[in-house]
Parts: structure tokens; sequence; C-alpha cells
């Protein structure tokens, strides 16, 4: 797989270098099972994962991160955004940063009824027809992100704005069902860069790189074994 051409900004590398140091990009040779080997239990085991919590075990950097974000999104966040909504459980806390910086009031999706207490579809104050930025972790195959703009649809509130901190996608998507979509890091470039600034081993990089078409030739396989 040949390296994205486009070199990280200077606030870029700090976020992939806090993100290191924080411990939330992981990586195994035995691997690890993501979000999409529940529907493909037998799928190659991926090189590496993300978990963006280890981020809050350092509220300084988690901090900066925010600081970061807030500043490359939060002008479009105030003219497009009334509300502010995390992806749970990952984002939660990043999102209230967010807020706390940006001044955008922050609700959090609660897709399930709750037996107790007010059972509403979101916590915090909201009312219908209020635009909605979500904000979650980490990008995959974006089937959080689609999850949570449902939901905002379903009961009344206009997504205007689907981010992430990292979007491990393999290509850029500028929207995600019909939502505008941006990230702060593209995991790709994030590899290009670990490469000479970290000390992840070498051949650990290379097959995060390789494992997107790792993937789709499974999922090639797969289906023309099923007769799809």
């Amino acid at each position: 797989m040949e390296k994205e051409d486009a070199l990280l900004t200077k606030e870029e590398q700090e976020v992939a270098l806090i993100l290191h140091r924080c411990q939330v990009n992981q990586f195994s040779r035995t691997g690890f099972l993501g979000a999409h080997h529940a529907e493909h239990p037998d799928a190659p085991p991926m090189p590496d994962y993300i978990q963006t919590a280890n981020l809050y075990s350092f509220p300084a950097d988690a901090w900066r991160v925010a600081e970061i974000f807030a500043g490359r999104f939060g002008a479009r966040l105030k003219v497009e955004c009334d509300l502010i909504m995390d992806v749970p459980r990952a984002s939660t806390p990043f999102v209230a940063y967010v807020a706390v910086l940006t001044g955008i009031p922050m609700i959090m999706p609660q897709y399930e009824s709750k037996q107790r207490g007010i059972d509403s579809p979101f916590t915090g104050v909201w009312v219908s027809g209020q635009r909605v930025g979500i904000i979650d972790g980490v990008k995959n195959t974006g089937l959080s992100l689609r999850k949570a703009i449902a939901h905002c649809r379903k009961h009344r509130l206009v997504p205007t704005f689907a981010g992430a901190i990292t979007d491990r996608g393999t290509d850029e998507e500028e929207f995600i069902d019909g939502v505008p979509s941006g990230s702060l890091l593209r995991w790709r470039r994030a590899l290009d860069f670990y490469e000479s600034e970290s000390d992840i081993p070498a051949d650990l990089i290379d097959a995060s790189r390789q494992y997107p078409d790792v993937f789709r030739r499974y999922l090639w396989v797969k289906n023309h074994a099923d007769g799809k």
C-alpha cells in the first residue's frame, strides 16, 4: 500500500504524539477484534486498535487535543450547531471539553428507555428542530456515527456535523449519511508520521497500512464463496 502524500500539520503531529504517548494507539502482532468482527467473526484480526478512553487518564493531554479540535472546528460548529453530542461512551469526556471551549451546549444520546428518572431520547436540555454536531473518538466504518445520526433524526434533531478525533477510513468521506464530516487526524497519514517519529516496529506499521486491503480481500473471497 502506498503512503499518503500529504504531510501532517504541526498541530496534527502534536495530536499524533499525544495519542501515542497516552497509549491510545495500540499495536499487536497477535491482533485485535474490532466492531466489524461482530458481523464477520472469522475476519483477520486488526494489527492496531485505537482506545480513545485511554486519553482521559492524562487530563492535560486530553484537554490539549480538545483545544486543537475546537481550534479547527469550533468556528464552524458555532455557526452550524445549536448543540453538540457525544457517541457514548468513548467520546463523552472529550465532547464535554469541546463544549466548555466553544460554549456550545452538550447533550448525550439515550438509546435505551430508562426504567427510572426521566425517560428521554437525550440527556440534557434540547428542543425539537435544533441543529446538532456529533463527535466520536474514532471513525472506523462510521457505524457509530450513523447510529447517532439516525437517533437524532428519529427524535427531530437535525445533524449538521459528524466528526471524530481519528478517522481510520481508507478514503476521505465528505459526508456520512448526508451529514458533513471532519476529523482531526487521518490514521494513514499518522502511520507515515509514526514510522519516522516513534518506536513502533516498522512491520506493525506496514501491517496497519495493509489491513484495509486485507479486509477487503477477505470480504471479496467470502462474498464469492457465498455466491453473492
